[in-house]
């Protein structure tokens, strides 16, 4: 496990009443780090937070967390399965679409 996702385990543990379905999944690109975080159903509204207030603190520890450490580090929270939202745009497909169109 990398030190981004030790960290992010750190910050998000605590919030979770099922910490075993939690999964982070790092990848790399050229704009940097994305983390990629599941949870349990249960446990989304407790990370997302009033109008998302707890994923934008997450974000911003991350942030800064990476200007430690010279990396840009980026934090994507999937939809759970079973869920009703639709998924939103991911920032990896924006590397998908420029590869499919070449640009």
């Amino acid at each position: 496990m990398e030190e981004e996702e030790k960290y992010l385990s750190v910050i998000v543990k605590p919030l979770l009443s099922n910490e075993s379905a939690m999964h982070i999944e790092r990848k790399i690109d050229e704009r940097g780090v994305c983390l990629l975080l599941d949870v349990d159903r249960a446990d989304m509204g407790r990370i997302i937070g009033k109008e998302g207030q707890t994923a934008q603190a997450i974000r911003t520890l991350l942030r800064q967390f990476g200007g430690v450490n010279k990396k840009m580090i980026s934090l994507v929270i999937n939809e759970p399965a079973g869920s009703e939202r639709k998924s939103r745009y991911h920032p990896l497909h924006e590397l998908r679409d420029k590869e499919i169109l070449g640009v």
